[in-house]
Parts: C-alpha cells; structure tokens; sequence
C-alpha cells in the first residue's frame, strides 16, 4: 500500500507511522497497512510533525504545512519570502522558529506569519503606500502616488485616470456611514466614490485648499476635511446627490500666518481636535474654537498625528518630541510625555493606531512600537517591531494605519503593506541563551597568555583560582545572548562585584571595559532578557583577583612601618640632641654674656671718680689738720662705709631699695662735704613698696646722681637739688631720679663730657642691665626727659622701669 518505493524520512506518534515519500507523497502506516495522508506535494524530501500539524519539504514546491485534524494544508514558497522552492531539510529551535536548508540558496529562518509583508509583486500598485483603510465591508483600499488599489476575496481593482480617477496622489482614505470612500490628494483636492463614479470636490463645494491631509465623519455624519489651510466642514443636506452645506475655519483657527492643518480626530465628547504644522493643538466644539501650544503645556507645537484611545485620552504624535498624551483631569487638560528616554524607538511619530486590546502602536522611521501603559500613562510594558522581528516594511508612512473588522492592523510603509495578525502573536517565554564570548586582558584574548589559558574551561568557565598581576589590571568581558526568536531584542546588564555599586542601566551593549583595577577580588556578573522581559534564570560570573605589588604587601608594609619608626626613632634621637646641644651652646654663651656683664658690672662699681676719692680724703686730711678731729673721724667713717657698701653690692646682682638708698645717702653726704653750695636731695618711697623685700640692681641709681652733680650742677647759678622716687604699678617698679640742673645740652659743651666718658658707658651698661632682667617684657624700661620751663632748661630725669622682684 506504500505509494511510493523512494522514501525520505519516517516520524511517529500515537496516530501512527508517516511517511515521505519521494514521488508519492505522504503516507501514513496504522494497523497494519499503508494510506495516502496527501499528495498535494507529490516529491517530498524532510519531515517534521509539530503536533496536529506536518511540516514538508519538497523537491520544488517549497514548505507544506498539513494539519492533521482540519485536513487542510498551506504552502510556503518564494511568493511568501523561502529564498528557493527546492527546500531538502527542516528542523524546529527551542524558540519555535523553523528552518528551512534549500538547494543552492543558503538556509531560511521562519518566525510564524506574525506580520504579512504585501508588495507590488503580491497586488499593491506601487510599495510606497501612502494611506491604507480596512471597509466596512472587509475591502483593502490603499492608495499610491498615482492612484488606488482595492483588495477582496476575490479579485484587485486599481483605479487611475484611465478608469476614473484622476486625482493622483491620494494620502488621505476615509469611509463615511454609507459606504462611500472619501480621497484626499496632494494637491488636487477631494474625491468622493460611491461604487460607480468618483466625485470631484472644488473650491465651490467649500474646499479651501486642493492640499488635503485629513478626512473624518463625525458622529452627526458631518465630513471634515483638514487642508494645508484651513479646515471645512460638510453638513449632509442630501449626499447621495453630493449636496453639503460648507462652513470653512482659516484665520480663526489661530495658526499663524497659513493655516496649515496635519490631522483630524473626534473625542467622546464630539470634540474636533486638529493638529497643526507649527502651531500646536486646538479643537472645535459648538463653532468655538480652543488652541493649546507650547505655552499651555505642550512640549513641541509640531504635530504630525492625533488618535483618541480607548478610554478617551488624545495621542499627539510629534516631531522629534515623542507622543503626548492629553487627559482631561479633574476638568482640566494635562499632558504626559512618552519619547525615547521612556522607551520608544525614535521621538519621530508618523502614526499611532489602537489594538482591540487597548494597546497603542506608534509607527516611525524605524518601525512600529506596541505601547502598554499603566496607572498615570507609565509605560508598562513595550515591544519594538522592525525588520529583524518581520516587520519588513520599516519606516512607516504618515497617519497610513487601520484596524480591521478581525482585529488585524495594517500599517502603510515606504516598503509596501504591513499586515499583523495578533493570533500569530506569541509571547516568547524562553530566556536569553547567554554565554561569555570573550575575556580580554589589554585587548589580548586571555587563553593567549601562558599560566592563564590552562585555567580556562569553554565559554570562559574558570577551572581553578584566576590571579593576575598588579598591572594586569585592564580587563574587558564580551557576552552574547542567543534569541533566534528577536536576535536585536536582546538587552543587558552586568556589574563587576568589587568595583560597580550597582547593575549597570539596561543596554543592547554586550561588551564591558574595566581599567586601571586596583588589587582585590573582583567578580564580573551579566544578565540578558528578552524582548517580552523574560530574564535569564541566573546570571553568568567571572570570578579573578588582581594580586597588589611588592610595595603593597602585609609584609612590606610592616616591614616599611618598622623601618619607618626606626629612622623616625633616628631623627628624633639626632634632633633632640641637637637641640640639647644648642640649647646648652646657647645656655653657656648667656652664661659667658651674663658673666661678663656683671665682671663690667663690678670694675665699673669700684670705678669710684677718683676726682672724688680725692676729694674726699683731702677734705678728711683738712680737718685732721685743723685739728677738728669729731669732724674728720664722722666722715672718714661716712668714707669708709661708702667704700664697704660698694665692695659688699658688687657681689650681688640684686639688692634691697633700702640698701641702695643707704649708698646713695652716704654718697651724697660724701659729695655736700666740702662744696661750698650743698645738693639738697629728697628721696620719696611709694607706699605699697616694702624697701626691705623689693629687689633692683646694684648701685643703680648712684652713677646717674653722680652724672647729675658732675655735668647737671656744674656752673649752676641756683641751688642744687635731686629727687629720687619709687613707684609700684601693676607689677612694675619705676625708678625715677630727677635733677634741676642745667640740661644736657649745656653738659654737652663742657669739658667735663670729654673727661667723664666711663660715666656713659656706666649708663649703657645700666641699660643692658635693665634689659635681660626685663627680657623685652617692659616697654621703655630706661627713658632721660629733659625738663623744661618756658623753654629754658630746667634739668634732667632719668626713668628707670622693671618687673617687680621681691626676696619674700
């Protein structure tokens, strides 16, 4: 009973054995015994039995697909895209796409009849589709740039000048409630057909501008007609003659200079809204016009589609800004953008048209977009449609899409027409089949490097600990994720365990370039999903570490630390000592200074004026010849005490201001004996100053009584007088011994300047003096004023000032 003896291939299942056959045509084996399945296609070569239904191949009649139970078949050849009817073998891949091997014309790759791709060659008049619109009868119109092509069951019509149409370029199809089909032209105004003839619509019939660019029946059967100026509408008086009342919009429409109108479309509230080249939106309600631009919202004013969806919300496509969507909230109308950083293809919109699902499609230049939106018109879910997902057509043409009575959208394209059939359509459940296709180590494959390759599995798998060198640290990772079923809908994300904080944003990109790691663990992870976002169960992983140079070792760091506090230890040691040495360098020359200081300190204090020595002991010897011996013992005991006190202070740097007053008495006393005009002096204690327990120098104040009297109260013609006084303020004593002498001046031109120099060096000393005891902590510690009256001079006062230094 086999119909053929030339057999080609055999597949069971719980019907039976088929069988091909190889100029018989398919037989199936069932109890025994051989009956003919088919032989529509009578040289069959491959077999595949996808459950009630057979997939053939054949010798030259292409792919035959025999359903089991329905006992109907199709065919696939050349017409339908197989690249040669000669197919010899066929197979099934994990996302449902059957491939076809022809004979000398390569491998085919079948994805379902999702989309249906029509051109000229199936029975458009021209591939450039410039409108399309499903009747209400199931009638095909599509219009071309020099005519119009109807499509049924049965048979094609075109229409062109020869058969009654003349208008040419027709980019506007529309169908009114009677059945007649309204064309709109590029630049020949409009026609209306009726089955018969094709009406005429001029100038007088209300038309404004022979540039139509849309056409739409309102719901109280009124034609509207948008123009490159301006916009009519058609009240029905009688159209089956084709008489309608005209009323026309151009200036009131608040366009700008042209009216220049793109779309029409009708909301649920009877609202006419139109779109405009360069001005925005508006609408017509009752007569009145309400315009909405850039400055009520509207992001872009060039508007090339309007659509009202399902649940009554505007749809504006633009151009180069996406689609807008305007929703009347709380009676107010707001818009919602939705371009290309939300998901859309391109910002570019030719069309947008409606699924019976509620499901907007936005055609562009690169295809179509299937749009699901959720609460606030937040993109759900979306899926792109371009060539590689059977959408061959492409760029589509503008406001050229309609939904048939089936549910079937058409879409018009640069490229012919554009069926799809949402039956066909498939969610694709099958996760990206993802692999690592390359590691790279500077742009070097890493199975080239020696000590590496050895530790690499296939697809990269690493077989034991992968450690790099510290300047083995760029790193770049190529990955692929096969999807027979949409190859361009695949996207990823990847993070590198180590370095990323997060996934990286989702991207088509498959590959990822580290540089300049730093030492560590790194762990490389990529993810793919799918066009339907089915992700891959588990991502794949790159697990390497990148050892740290010698200098960023645990054991070189301690090492340095240690090293480190040692030779910190060094310097520390060297510069204390250092320091101590300068210190004590420093404390021995102050030594040496102070030393020498008070050595000058006591030659000068026994540097008695031997004019006074002499004097003295003139005056003493006088007496004693006079035989005045009570007189001349008084002071040569005054003489000796003078001498004592002297000898004794030079040893000390410090003495009591009773001490010192006691010398500077005795002094004096020594000076008044013999001169003829005696110094009267007064010396003046502050009160809160204790004499016995406040401390100044030795012999501080005599050598500036003794410059008083030698150049002070030399040639005085009045009586000589000083005044020594002691004040304590704040913590500092003041010194101060005043004279009513002549001046400095006066001294300056005497002989005694010359001969009493080791009295200013006295006084230089005394200033020295003043200064280490003061450490520069008292301001003006030593000050000469002169002493004026009305400008004569009336002597001098030396001001000496320190810091308080008491015994007690």
């Amino acid at each position: 009973g086999l119909s053929h003896l030339s057999t080609r291939h055999i597949v069971g299942n719980e019907t039976g054995v088929f069988v091909s056959t190889f100029g018989g045509g398919l037989n199936l084996f069932k109890e025994g015994k051989f009956s003919m399945v088919t032989n529509e296609v009578e040289k069959l070569n491959d077999m595949f039995l996808d459950e009630d239904v057979i997939w053939l191949t054949s010798h030259e009649k292409g792919i035959l697909q025999y359903n089991l139970k329905t006992k109907q078949s199709k065919s696939i050849t050349v017409e339908n895209g197989l690249s040669n009817n000669h197919t010899r073998m066929i197979m099934k891949d994990s996302w449902g796409n059957f491939w076809f091997a022809t004979s000398g014309a390569g491998v085919n790759k079948y994805f379902g009849q999702e989309f249906e791709h029509i051109t000229k060659e199936d029975w458009l008049g021209e591939d450039y589709v410039y409108d399309v619109m499903t009747a209400q009868n199931g009638d095909i119109w599509t219009s071309y740039s020099t005519g119009l092509a109807m499509k049924n069951e049965d048979t094609t019509i075109y229409f062109h000048s020869s058969n009654g149409y003349s208008g040419g370029k027709a980019r506007v199809l529309e169908e009114d409630h009677l059945g007649n089909i309204w064309i709109g032209t590029d630049g020949n105004s409009v026609f209306c057909y009726d089955g018969a003839v094709f009406k005429k619509f001029i100038r007088s019939d209300g038309i404004p501008n022979y540039w139509i660019t849309d056409i739409l029946q309102d719901e109280l059967l009124n034609i509207w007609i948008s123009t490159a100026d301006g916009i009519v509408r058609l009240k029905p008086i009688n159209p089956n003659e084709y008489l309608y009342e005209a009323k026309i919009w151009t200036s009131e429409l608040n366009l700008g200079r042209k009216a220049a109108v793109t779309d029409l479309e009708q909301d649920k509230l009877g609202r006419i809204w139109f779109g405009s080249r360069s001005n925005g939106i508006g609408y017509l309600l009752n007569d009145e016009i309400t315009n909405f631009g850039t400055n009520s919202g509207l992001s872009e004013a060039q508007v090339k589609s309007l659509k009202v969806s399902p649940d009554g919300d505007l749809w504006i496509g633009t151009e180069g800004k996406g689609v807008e969507i305007a929703s009347a909230r709380e009676g107010i109308i707001t818009f919602d953008v939705i371009n290309t950083e939300s998901g859309l293809t391109s910002d570019n919109t030719y069309l947008i048209e409606f699924d019976q699902k509620g499901n907007a499609w936005v055609g562009s230049e690169k295809g179509v977009d299937r749009i699901e939106l959720g609460e606030n018109n937040i993109v759900r879910d979306k899926k792109h449609y371009g060539k590689e997902q059977g959408f061959k057509g492409v760029e589509t043409t503008r406001n050229a899409s309609s939904i048939d009575s089936d549910g079937n959208l058409w879409f018009g394209t640069i490229n012919g027409l554009m069926k799809y059939n949402p039956e066909q359509s498939k969610k694709n459940l099958i996760a990206p089949n993802l692999s690592l296709t390359g590691v790279s180590l500077f742009y070097k494959d890493l199975s080239e490097y020696e000590g590496i390759n050895d530790k690499l599995g296939s697809w990269y798998l690493v077989n034991d600990q992968l450690t790099l060198k510290y300047d083995q640290n760029h790193i770049s990772f190529n990955f692929k994720g096969i999807n027979q079923k949409n190859p361009g809908g695949v996207k990823y994300q990847f993070q590198l365990e180590g370095f990323d904080p997060d996934w990286s944003p989702l991207a088509t990109k498959n590959d990822a370039t580290y540089s300049n790691l730093s030492p560590g663990n790194y762990n490389f992870k990529v993810k793919a999903v799918n066009e339907d976002n089915v992700w891959t169960n588990d991502p794949i992983s790159f697990s390497f570490s990148i050892n740290p140079p010698f200098w960023q070792t645990l054991w070189f760091l301690i090492g340095s630390i240690g090293i480190g506090i040692l030779t910190l230890s060094l310097l520390i040691t060297l510069r204390i000592r250092a320091i101590k040495k300068k210190v004590r360098l420093e404390k021995e020359t102050i030594e040496m200074e102070r030393s020498m200081l008070e050595l000058e300190q006591k030659a000068l204090r026994l540097q008695m004026n031997p004019h006074f020595i002499f004097n003295s002991l003139n005056s003493v010897q006088a007496l004693i010849l006079r035989k005045d011996q009570k007189s001349a013992r008084y002071y040569l005991a005054k003489f000796s005490k003078l001498m004592r006190q002297t000898l004794e202070n030079s040893r000390s740097q410090l003495i009591s201001v009773r001490d010192e007053i006691s010398a500077l008495e005795n002094y004096l006393e020594l000076e008044n004996f013999g001169r003829e005009e005696p110094i009267e002096f007064i010396i003046n204690i502050g009160e809160n100053i204790d004499p016995d327990n406040v401390l100044i120098p030795a012999i501080l104040l005599q050598p500036f009584a003794e410059n008083a009297i030698i150049h002070g109260f030399k040639e005085l013609e009045r009586k000589p007088k000083l005044h020594v006084e002691f004040l304590l303020q704040d913590e500092i004593l003041t010194c101060s011994i005043s004279d009513n002498g002549n001046g400095r001046e006066h001294a300056k031109k005497s002989k005694a300047q010359i001969e009493q120099q080791h009295k200013s060096a006295a006084l230089e000393v005394t200033q020295e003096r003043l200064s280490l005891l003061n450490q520069n902590e008292v301001k003006k510690g030593f000050e000469i004023i002169d002493l004026y009256d009305d400008g004569i001079a009336m002597g001098t006062k030396v001001v000496l000032r320190m810091k308080l230094n008491e015994l007690f």
